[in-house]
């Protein structure tokens, strides 16, 4: 990458803001509580995270829109008897429904670990699908090119089981059933090109990254117990795997970041690596893995673009130690790191953080994203409130003080020039009234620009060679991103419309 840097367009200020007195609204190695569908124009979101309730181990509360978050509703499911954790939100993206649904693992009597459970938050009532009691701690789940969801659990003892359920009559088509055995659950995803299932993990016996696929003809589900091995070649001390996270690149190719340390008894991993099983890539980060300052909270988030070459990762790290409690801890700042280059170059971290002194942690995405747009979640605890991770370590349940949650907007997008030819360095933009002015195309090929909004809407487009004028007569003031591409040149940058 040549002079590609990150930006964000405007404040960083949140969409969605609720407090859930809870520090493990956010914490669980598989859920996704942010999903984003884009279709019919709109981007459809739902965002689903716990509450807490002193009556029981806590309830859920999801919040969706479907006209790009300018409106919201929202639906609380405190009539769950023994309680959630880690929920998962997923959208009807062939629109059988005009609601999102959501899984999570179900508290059995005690309480203990217990029920696979998927929600359909239908806002006249919710309803339910609940498993057997297979002691599930972990479910993910989405949704099936057919509309039916897909629901992938695991036990303590790292027995996969595999469902399909009917979202419109509350059954299961396929009961829950152990398909996998000895894998450290990470996640799941959906080729929609190719029509393939991939569950992600790591076998806890080898510490080796795999990948199973599987498939859904409309009443079968199949599934392969054969892994599939994705390498990550790295050397001693920081190879102990901590945390892995998974995305499909391009749609159809399973790629993934860990965080590591150099062994099990660190409280912290200080490394994070990206691998697509050719090659592994260390991702930068605030400071060198010595450094003592260098703690990553284990946490990440790998997102892949669905319309070009660009893969984000989001993750936090102490930024300084806490002397205002008398244990003292840490606080965390939000870091960004961007590749336009499917993940074979990464930029400089992006500090995402609004205030310096809150300790912000646990963010979370959805696996893709489209365009320069970008929905996250996090949890943010003040500098005057007892620390979250000290609250876990200890086991205060409730936490003295709580962790509130928020959800964020972002265009974070790399702005610069990504390129091999050295003949296109030169490459410029400006704006010259109303138009937008590209120069220093290649001359010998048609490049296409497009202009979107901060939500990704496109909302202005030409071709042209050598130089190109696009004309942003009739928008708002405000920031727009551009993209320009052709053959293997590619410029992607920010503008201001004034009035």
């Amino acid at each position: 990458m040549i002079g590609t840097a990150i930006t964000l367009m405007g404040a960083l200020t949140p969409v969605l803001e609720d407090s859930s007195r809870n520090q493990f609204t956010f914490w669980g190695s598989i859920h996704e509580p942010i999903d984003v569908a884009w279709y019919g124009g709109n981007t459809y979101v739902a965002f689903i995270h716990r509450m807490w309730d002193p009556a029981s181990t806590g309830y859920l509360k999801m919040h969706w829109s479907t006209d790009n978050g300018a409106s919201w509703q929202e639906l609380e499911l405190n009539d769950i008897v023994q309680g959630a954790r880690y929920p998962d939100a997923t959208w009807m993206v062939t629109r059988i429904l005009d609601y999102p649904a959501g899984s999570w693992p179900e508290l059995a009597a005690g309480p203990s670990w217990g029920y696979m459970t998927i929600g359909i938050f239908n806002p006249a009532g919710p309803y339910y699908i609940r498993s057997d009691n297979y002691g599930t701690h972990k479910c993910n789940s989405l949704v099936l090119p057919d509309g039916n969801i897909l629901a992938v659990g695991t036990d303590e003892a790292y027995i996969v089981y595999v469902a399909v359920a009917d979202p419109t009559d509350s059954s299961w088509i396929v009961e829950p059933t152990a398909a996998l055995t000895d894998l450290s659950f990470s996640g799941i995803d959906y080729d929609y090109t190719n029509d393939i299932i991939y569950i992600f993990g790591m076998n806890p016996n080898t510490m080796e990254l795999e990948y199973f696929t599987g498939t859904w003809d409309g009443v079968n589900l199949n599934i392969d117990p054969t892994p599939n091995i994705v390498p990550l070649s790295v050397a001693p001390p920081y190879n102990v795997i901590w945390w892995d996270t998974w995305t499909l690149r391009d749609g159809t190719e399973p790629v993934c970041a860990v965080a590591a340390s150099t062994d099990a008894s660190e409280n912290y991993p200080r490394v994070i690596y990206f691998t697509d099983g050719a090659s592994t890539v260390t991702i930068p980060t605030v400071n060198p893995p010595t450094d003592t300052l260098q703690r990553i909270v284990p946490q990440l988030n790998l997102v892949e673009q669905t319309d070009g070459n660009y893969m984000t990762l989001i993750w936090a790290q102490v930024t300084s130690w806490r002397t205002d409690q008398t244990y003292g801890w840490a606080y965390y700042d939000l870091y960004l790191s961007w590749s336009s280059d499917n993940g074979m170059t990464w930029s400089t971290p992006f500090n995402l953080t609004e205030t310096p002194t809150w300790a912000e942690c646990l963010p979370e995405a959805p696996q893709h994203q489209k365009g320069c747009v970008l929905w996250l979640g996090w949890g943010r605890e003040p500098v005057d409130e007892t620390d979250i991770y000290w609250d876990a370590i200890v086991g205060n349940d409730p936490p003295l003080h709580g962790l509130s949650c928020h959800l964020y907007l972002a265009a974070a997008c790399a702005v610069g020039v990504e390129e091999e030819q050295a003949s296109h360095e030169t490459f410029s933009y400006r704006m010259i009234g109303k138009t937008l002015v590209l120069s220093g195309l290649p001359a010998n090929m048609k490049a296409s620009a497009r202009v979107y909004d901060i939500l990704g809407r496109e909302l202005r487009a030409g071709e042209g060679t050598g130089e190109l004028g696009i004309s942003m007569d009739g928008l708002a003031a405000g920031a727009y991103i551009f993209r320009v591409a052709a053959d293997k040149f590619c410029a992607t940058g920010k503008v201001i419309v004034t009035r």
